[in-house]
């Protein structure tokens, strides 16, 4: 299809359209649309060439497959690697620019959907589930069916119907084929019977209520009796006790794909492959543990469902099984999992670890026990009665195995209590670094001198780079005052907040109405951070409180008076770079009528008195007022210890101030500020390990509760290692979401198939050494809106990869494994069986 008459884009709305496909939320419902990278490379060529025009229609021959006359997206293709996702604001510009090749092949329309239905979080299904469908009488006519995991049960089968040209009120029985052999199929429990590309054949019933493949099955039971099949070509035959089956090595078995089900299928290989646990499973001992009374287990179900299929991957006999009673249990329990969607494969092996530890729960009878606070006790007499407590109401194969311990420190900020309390877990879920990309942003400096101009910055910087870094590169800038420099992020003309020292400033950037501005603070230079308390100005309208400017920061020592002459002398003067006409006099008092009979009182704000009010910026305030005789306002006594603010708010009447500037951006000095940025190319575990026990600032979302304030404070946080299970499951956290954008931090992880030490991280010296070695990881290639899971896990001494169905030896590991798109890490606690006898017995 010809790209319809559209004018060129410039190449200043080709920008915004590579911004918006960067910044755009997802919305539920909304549409998506699929653009192969190769065509994406000749568009971005075109936009740095400085040019627009001569682009090719979009053209996705490369990503589809032809099957039964219709076009099929091909199976594992990799966000970014092969395809781009851009939203419908984007496809439609695009569309209408440069048209499509084949409209049936090149639109490739998705949803938003949620990826879970817990969580609320929202994904693009780039896969749905496909099934290929055909009629009894017609079977080598086949059709292929895209299932998506918001559509409707109705609205499958009469799409199904509609495509094999069925009347929608005709009475039909639908067989699976598989192996060429036909069973019944219930069309209500399509996500948990089928495996991604079967052939579903539908079969009308006739008044009788028998079809084609009923009268052939029936005949076939008379003639060969019940253990006869009907066959694909509609014979039959009758099974063989005596055919020889080939052999496979056990555990060396793949999964079938039920429709999207490799995030399922790669943490169960991962689990499969932790030997003592499926053992239990092998040897039966799970049935004496079996716990059907537990309401918060699944009867027993979820276990046997796991011992079944362990039993069919560790048997020999199958080169390849489908998971299909398992996920029949998983679907029936957590509606998240029912379906055809892609899902996160550490989010379904946290939900199968919780329900086999709680259907094998060996405590019948959970008793409440209130957790004890430490109250200066030895941290090792706090942790051991937490963890007593705790194997009080969890006690099975999984706590045994693989839960540890948490030592958690919150020290107060006010009072300084610290608490100290022990948890129970069973991932390590460790940060990574910030992903490393280049952006640009622009910084207002506002200079603490009067006769300086504003100054526009614009800073190349990455996710990981603070507050602290750019304050630091300010300070070297030559023709800049030596001074203390605080960031605050501006928002309609309103300050939002003061900025962290360690805060991201890309993260503060991203919302589209927020700025940055960097407030050079008067009075601030001999002062230390503890001992400074903010002032916040404002100007507004009297009549409808408009902001007529952005805020000015300044700063005093907590050991000033907040009075008539600190507002006089320190803040009217600033006043001046707003205001052209003098309506203030050059001595920092304020003009009026009777101190000046020539100025009338209109041309002066209003500041007597003047409104000043006591802000945590959250809107809550209290209105203060400053005492005629100069005596001083006693400032509040947590000012200092918060973010919080003085401000000081001068109220102007209209049409008396005649040429005030909007903002003194109106002769701002554009500069450049080059940041040194050394792009890492991978990130040690050991770094991770270190971001996940260094010590934080709750977020204003998160405050915590003082019991001996009784009040929420922005308290630190501190995490620590106390006691490790014998197999360690480190999750590293790939997947970063704010409000604003979303993003996978696809960067290596070095991680050591042997060897990995965590016995300086301990911090109870008791326990020993604590070295562990690799056994298993759960990949994830691709981006948020697509991507393929699959495991690699070791068998004995050997090394395979698992996709789905396939598992393939890998020979020499080292290089594969360790990857960027390394997920979720199992590893194994070196010790004699000795030693992980008494580990285990001494938890019981």
């Amino acid at each position: 299809m010809d790209g319809l008459h559209h004018p060129p884009l410039s190449i200043s709305e080709a920008n915004d359209i590579l911004n918006l496909i960067e910044r755009h939320p997802l919305i539920l419902n909304e549409k998506w649309y699929v653009i192969g990278m190769d065509w994406w490379k000749t568009f971005i060529s075109s936009i740095e060439r400085g040019e627009t025009t001569g682009v090719p229609p979009i053209d996705n021959a490369s990503l589809c497959d032809r099957v039964s006359k219709q076009y099929v997206l091909k199976k594992n293709l990799i966000e970014k690697q092969d395809f781009i996702l851009v939203p419908s604001a984007v496809f439609v510009v695009l569309r209408d620019m440069y048209g499509v090749v084949v409209e049936e092949r090149d639109i490739i329309e998705r949803n938003v959907s949620y990826s879970s239905s817990l969580l609320k979080s929202l994904r693009i299904e780039v896969y749905p589930a496909t099934v290929r469908i055909a009629r009894s009488d017609n079977i080598t006519k086949e059709h292929v069916l895209e299932i998506f995991s918001t559509e409707p049960f109705d609205s499958v089968r009469k799409r199904a119907l509609e495509v094999l040209d069925i009347d929608e009120n005709s009475t039909v029985q639908c067989y699976l084929c598989e192996d060429g052999q036909y069973r019944r199929l219930n069309l209500t429990d399509l996500d948990t019977l089928l495996s991604q590309d079967d052939l579903v054949v539908v079969d009308v019933l006739g008044e009788d209520g028998v079809g084609l493949l009923g009268y052939l099955t029936n005949k076939s039971k008379t003639l060969f009796g019940k253990s006869s099949t009907v066959l694909r070509n509609g014979l039959t035959t009758a099974t063989n006790a005596h055919l020889v089956q080939k052999s496979y090595r056990p555990g060396v078995c793949g999964l079938e794909n039920l429709g999207n089900t490799c995030f399922m299928n790669s943490a169960l290989q991962c689990l499969s492959n932790v030997r003592e646990i499926t053992e239990y499973f092998r040897s039966g001992r799970y049935e004496q543990d079996i716990n059907e009374e537990n309401v918060l287990g699944m009867h027993g179900q979820l276990a046997r469902a796991y011992a079944d299929l362990i039993g069919q991957l560790w048997s020999g006999t199958s080169r390849s099984v489908a998971p299909r009673k398992l996920k029949a249990v998983i679907g029936q329990y957590v509606q998240q999992f029912s379906g055809y969607s892609q899902h996160d494969s550490q989010e379904l092996l946290s939900f199968l670890l919780d329900g086999l530890h709680e259907d094998l729960n060996r405590v019948k009878k959970k008793a409440y026990v209130e957790a004890k606070d430490s109250d200066g006790r030895p941290d090792h007499v706090v942790a051991d009665e937490a963890w007593q407590m705790y194997k009080m109401g969890n006690d099975s194969i999984i706590v045994d195995y693989l839960h540890g311990q948490l030592k958690s420190t919150v020290v107060c900020p006010k009072c300084a209590l610290v608490s100290v309390k022990f948890d129970p877990f069973c991932f390590l879920s460790v940060p990574l670094p910030p992903k490393e990309k280049l952006c640009k942003i622009s910084v207002t400096l506002v200079p603490r001198s009067l006769n300086r101009k504003w100054v526009k910055y614009t800073v190349s910087v990455t996710r990981s780079t603070t507050v602290k870094e750019l304050r630091e590169m300010m300070q070297m800038q030559p023709m800049l005052d030596s001074g203390v420099i605080l960031f605050g992020i501006i928002s309609n003309k309103a300050l939002v907040r003061v900025m962290d020292d360690d805060e991201s400033l890309l993260d503060a950037h991203f919302p589209p109405m927020h700025q940055i501005f960097a407030y050079q603070l008067t009075g601030a230079n001999e002062m230390a951070t503890s001992q400074m308390n903010i002032v916040q100005v404002r100007n507004q309208l009297i009549s409808t409180k408009d902001a007529l400017t952005v805020p000015i920061l300044m700063a005093t020592s907590s050991t000033d008076s907040l009075n008539s002459d600190f507002i006089k002398e320190s803040v009217l003067p600033r006043m001046k770079e707003y205001f052209a006409r003098e309506n203030i006099r050059g001595n920092g008092t304020t003009c009026t009528g009777n101190e000046d009979e020539n100025i009338n009182d209109v041309d002066a704000p209003i500041w007597q008195p003047a409104l000043i009010t006591y802000s945590d910026f959250s809107g809550a305030s209290e209105q203060l007022s400053i005492p005629d005789d100069r005596q001083p306002l006693k400032w509040p006594s947590s000012l200092h210890k918060s973010n919080k603010a003085i401000t000081i708010t001068f109220l102007w009447p209209p049409n008396t101030i005649r040429d005030y500037r909007r903002e003194a951006s109106d002769n701002l000095q554009d500069k450049e500020l080059v940041m040194r940025h050394s792009m890492r190319r991978a990130v040690a575990i050991s770094e991770c390990f270190d971001l996940f026990t260094r010590q934080e600032l709750l977020s204003d979302d998160n405050l915590w509760y003082c019991p001996r304030c009784k009040e929420h404070q922005r308290a630190t946080k501190k995490l620590d290692l106390w006691r490790l299970p014998p197999v360690l499951i480190v999750h590293l956290k790939r997947f970063h979401f704010t409000r604003w954008s979303r993003e996978k931090i696809d960067l290596p992880v070095e991680f050591p198939l042997s060897g990995l030490d965590l016995t300086g991280r301990v911090v109870d010296t008791r326990c020993g050494k604590f070295v562990y070695d690799l056994i298993a990881v759960s990949n994830h290639a691709g981006g948020l809106g697509g991507g393929h899971y699959t495991a690699y896990a070791r068998n004995g001494d050997d090394w395979y990869d698992f996709n789905d169905s396939t598992a393939s030896a890998m020979g020499q590991p080292n290089d594969s494994i360790v990857s960027k798109e390394a997920y979720v890490l199992f590893y194994r606690r070196r010790f004699t069986d000795t030693e992980a006898n008494m580990e285990i017995e001494s938890e019981d």
